[in-house]
């Protein structure tokens, strides 16, 4: 089984994906579906499990998503086992539309996040993920340094 990083990876880019294909309208996080993607059974893009129990799956989603808006990724409102009204934020936002120095020209890293998605390409989506939580970072850093230097 995949580690706990791994695990997390895939399901923000997974999560990501789906934001950033809906911005700006929100949309509703569902523990079911984002649980039976961790658990391979994702019937619209069946991947290889990264997980083998539903009860930790529930868990870890519930943890996920609520680090993403802890750290100002994404904005909700929680409704039992939902997050509706589930909307990027201006970080999250801008961190899916940067472009990495080495792909100049090309693609955001949020339409690569939607690409890999639909194809299944796991080890992309990881990828991918980590790549928008380090740009979150260094805008934050950024906005902490504007801060300082004022």
């Amino acid at each position: 089984m995949a580690t706990n990083i791994e695990c997390f990876d895939l399901l923000t880019g997974r999560i990501f994906a789906d934001l950033y294909d809906d911005f700006p309208v929100a949309r509703v996080l569902t523990a079911e579906i984002y649980c039976s993607y961790l658990l391979g059974i994702d019937p619209e893009n069946p991947i290889e499990a990264v997980m083998d129990d539903q009860g930790k799956a529930i868990e870890f989603y519930f943890a996920t998503v609520e680090w993403l808006e802890v750290a100002g990724y994404i904005r909700h409102r929680h409704e039992n086992s939902d997050w509706s009204e589930t909307v990027l934020t201006a970080k999250g936002l801008e961190s899916l539309k940067s472009v990495p120095d080495s792909l100049a020209g090309k693609e955001s890293l949020g339409s690569q996040l939607i690409d890999a998605a639909r194809d299944g390409a796991t080890t992309r989506l990881k990828d991918l993920a980590s790549s928008v939580i380090g740009v979150g970072v260094q805008l934050s850093i950024g906005a902490v340094q504007a801060v300082l230097a004022r």
